[in-house]
């Protein structure tokens, strides 16, 4: 009887706490799927949501631009192509330090002249 309201209390206080962060997060990963990509699809850039983007699509990622997905890096802006770019994987492992991921130079040579910002369809 004596515990009751005590752990009523802190029971209360970790419910409304627990709801303002999924409420935070609902609302982080409406901005993050609503965000612009760009795609190429049939040969064509356009650009969409992340969450319309599908498994298998060939996304165009800019500098500095966030990723809420998982992708594979098939080429990037050097040159000679070498598809080599750094990553930063802050929101996964804290870390702050930028990774060096290669994708293969083979595979960005064919990619190189694809969506040029003029390209772009919105």
């Amino acid at each position: 009887p004596f515990t009751a309201l005590p752990l009523t209390i802190v029971l209360a206080i970790d419910g409304v706490a627990e709801a303002l962060e999924d409420r935070t997060r609902h609302k982080d990963d409406y901005e993050a799927n609503n965000t612009p990509c760009t795609v190429v699809r049939n040969g064509q850039c356009e650009k969409i949501p992340w969450k319309a983007a599908q498994v298998g699509d060939i996304l165009k990622i800019h500098n500095r631009e966030g990723v809420p997905a998982d992708c594979l890096i098939l080429a990037a802006s050097d040159s000679p192509p070498q598809a080599v770019c750094y990553v930063e994987t802050k929101s996964l492992d804290g870390e702050t330090n930028l990774k060096m991921r290669q994708g293969f130079p083979k595979v960005a040579e064919k990619f190189a002249a694809f969506c040029d910002s003029d390209d772009i369809k919105n």
